[in-house]
C-alpha cells in the first residue's frame, strides 16, 4: 500500500484499530506516511507491538517509536495502577470522562508528530480520532481539533513564514465504531494485527469487558464482520429469545427442539420474520452458562441456535462445546456468510436470493450492502466441509428457481437430498 509521491504526511499509529485504519485512508489518498507511535508507559504496552505490525504490513516510508514516560505523571488508570472500568453501557461511558483519560495525550502527540512533521517539511498530519464512540475524551473533539490546527499555524516557523499550511486530517471523526470498521475493511485492512483493549492479560488476549473493547466487539457486530483477535473473557451473547417449539422445516421437521434466537445479522431481509435481531435490534446479554441453563429446563435433546445471524458472535463455538458436552443435537441456522470452525451436528444454510433485497424498506438503505453479501458460495463451500448440512432456499416465485440452479452449480457437486426449496407464504392460496 506504498505510494511513490512525495506528498508526506505524519500519521499518529497506536496499533489501534482506529489508528490502523487512519493510516490505511491516508496512503489511499496517495501521501508517503511517516508513521509516529509514542510508547508513553501505558498500561496496554501490547498496542506498540501491534503499532509495529501495522506500520510493516503497511509498508510505511518510515516509522519511529519515540518514548515518554506519563506514568512520571499519572493521572489516568492507562498510566498508573487504578483499576481499568469494565462492562459498562455505551450509555454510561458517554455520561462522563472516564478514568482511562490521560491528561492532554493527544494535545502531547500532535504536538510531537507538528516537530517531526516540520523537519520533514510536510504540512499533513493525520490522527484517528472520532466523535461518536469516543468515551467521553474532550480531546476527540471537532473543536479540539480545529483549535489545535490553528496553533500549529501559529508556533511553527513554517506557518509564521507561509512556506506551508499545516493541516490536521481526522478522517474518522464522524464516523461510529461500525463505519470505521466497514472503512477499513473496504481498504483491506487486517483487523488481526490491531490491539484496542485498555487492560490485556498476561498471555496477551484483550479482556473483552473494558470500554474499548466493548466498542470494538459491538463494531464488528454491527458491521456485520466477526473480529479476528482473541478474547479472554467469561463468554457472552446477546440472546432475543429462548424457547421450546417443534421444528417446522428442514430435514428435522417435526423435531422437538429448544430455539435460541440471537441478536445481530449483516444482512437486512425484506421478509425477515424477526425484525427484533437485525432491522430492529434488542434482546439480553447472557453468559453461555445461563444461555445452557436455561435451555436445560426443557425437555430436550435438540437444540437450534438461530438469529439474526449467529457466527456473528464471538463465542457461538464455545457455546457449541457447552452443548455438544452435555449430549445435544446442535442445529446452527445461517445465511451463510460468514465462517467459524464450529462444532456442530447440522448446519442448515439459508443463501437469500435476489428476492430478499429490501428495495423500498428504510428508503432502500440497506439495498446496496444486503446485494453486496447476500451471497457468499466460498463461505457456504467452507462449511459444508465442516459438518452436515442442508440447503434452503426462500422461493417467491418459479424463476427463483433459476438463481437456486446458479448458486448451486459455484458450489460444485452438492447432493440433491440436501437442497430445500421453501415457498413463501402464509395461506393456502399463497402457496
Amino acid at each position: 500500500m506504498a505510494s511513490n509521491t512525495t506528498k508526506k504526511a505524519v500519521v499518529l499509529l497506536s496499533g489501534g484499530l482506529d489508528s490502523s485504519t487512519t493510516l490505511a485512508v491516508a496512503l489511499k489518498e496517495g501521501y508517503e506516511c511517516h508513521a509516529l507511535t509514542i510508547n508513553y508507559q501505558q498500561r496496554h504496552h501490547a498496542e506498540i507491538e501491534a503499532a509495529k505490525r501495522v506500520a510493516s504490513q503497511l509498508r510505511v516510508f518510515d516509522h519511529k517509536v519515540i518514548d515518554l514516560d506519563l506514568r512520571a505523571f499519572g493521572g489516568s488508570a492507562l498510566t498508573s495502577e487504578e483499576a481499568v472500568p469494565k462492562n459498562r453501557s455505551q450509555a454510561s461511558m458517554a455520561c462522563e470522562i472516564p478514568v482511562t483519560y490521560v491528561p492532554a495525550r493527544n494535545t502531547v502527540f500532535l504536538s510531537i508528530a507538528l516537530a517531526w512533521a516540520e523537519s520533514l517539511n510536510a504540512f499533513d498530519i493525520f490522527l484517528g480520532v472520532n466523535a461518536v464512540d469516543y468515551s467521553g475524551y474532550p480531546d476527540c473533539r471537532p473543536d479540539f481539533i480545529q483549535s489545535f490546527e490553528i496553533l500549529a499555524n501559529l508556533a511553527t516557523k513554517a506557518g509564521v513564514e507561509k512556506t506551508g499550511k499545516f493541516k490536521i486530517h481526522v478522517p474518522l471523526i464522524v464516523l461510529s465504531k461500525k463505519e470505521i470498521i466497514k472503512l477499513g475493511h473496504d481498504l483491506d485492512l487486517d483487523f488481526s494485527l490491531t490491539h484496542t483493549c485498555y487492560d490485556p492479560k498476561n498471555n496477551g488476549k484483550s479482556c473483552g469487558l473494558c470500554d474499548a473493547c466493548i466498542l470494538r466487539l459491538e463494531g464488528f457486530k454491527e458491521a456485520g464482520l466477526i473480529d479476528p483477535i482473541s478474547y479472554d473473557r467469561v463468554g457472552i451473547m446477546k440472546i432475543s429469545e429462548i424457547f421450546y417449539s417443534i421444528q417446522g422445516e428442514g430435514i428435522l421437521n417435526g423435531v422437538p427442539s429448544a430455539f435460541v434466537r440471537t441478536t445481530g445479522c449483516n444482512l437486512r431481509c425484506v421478509f425477515c420474520d424477526s425484525p427484533q435481531t437485525s432491522w430492529n435490534p434488542e434482546g439480553e446479554t447472557l453468559s453461555l452458562d445461563d444461555i445452557v441453563a436455561k435451555t436445560n429446563l426443557f425437555n430436550t435433546k435438540h437444540v437450534v441456535i438461530t438469529g439474526g445471524e449467529p457466527f456473528l458472535h464471538h463465542d457461538l463455538d464455545d457455546l457449541c462445546r457447552k452443548y455438544k458436552e452435555l449430549g445435544y443435537h446442535i442445529t446452527l441456522e445461517t445465511a451463510g456468510t460468514l465462517f467459524q470452525k464450529v462444532q456442530c451436528n447440522l448446519l442448515s444454510i439459508s443463501p437469500k436470493l435476489s428476492n430478499s433485497t429490501p428495495h423500498h424498506r428504510e428508503n432502500g438503505k440497506y439495498k446496496l450492502r444486503h446485494d453486496e453479501i447476500r451471497l457468499q458460495p466460498d463461505v457456504v463451500r467452507k462449511l459444508i466441509d465442516i459438518a452436515d448440512y442442508q440447503l434452503k432456499f426462500v422461493i417467491d416465485s418459479p424463476e427463483d428457481t433459476t438463481e437456486v440452479r446458479e448458486f448451486l452449480k459455484s458450489l460444485g457437486k452438492i447432493e440433491k437430498s440436501k437442497v430445500l426449496l421453501m415457498p413463501q407464504g402464509i395461506t393456502r392460496e399463497d402457496l
